[in-house]
């Protein structure tokens, strides 16, 4: 998991795409770890994670898996605030997203709320 953090352009697709397949099956402790990787990388690397979502390693599903998996870690982390979390995630992803990847971060967010109550 630490391996979607790598400095290394060449190989990050390859991690972020192994980890967005691992996301589809998990369940349980597993999950909740890849919702809170999920959640902190795209608040720290938005625009690494989005050119992943965009591209040809990614499948049209997804950003539908990453967002049921950040949507999962918000549900647990922020029971009650749920549409609030995610909001401020949005927000803080927001600021360090290039104006080119803010449509796919606006969808992923979309997504995401939707899945909050």
């Amino acid at each position: 998991l630490d391996s979607i953090s790598t400095k290394n352009a060449e190989t990050r697709p390859f991690y972020l795409f192994l980890t967005t397949q691992i996301m589809k099956d998990s369940d349980g402790a597993l999950s909740e770890e890849l919702g809170l990787r999920a959640k902190k990388y795209l608040e720290q690397h938005p625009d690494l994670a989005l050119i992943f979502l965009q591209g040809n390693l990614a499948s049209s599903t997804s950003i539908s898996i990453w967002a049921k998996s950040i949507a999962g870690e918000i549900n647990i982390d922020c029971e009650g605030e749920e549409k609030q979390c995610a909001k401020q995630w949005y927000d803080k992803a927001n600021k360090k997203t290039s104006t080119k990847n803010k449509q796919t971060l606006t969808e992923l967010y979309r997504q995401v709320s939707a899945r909050c109550p």
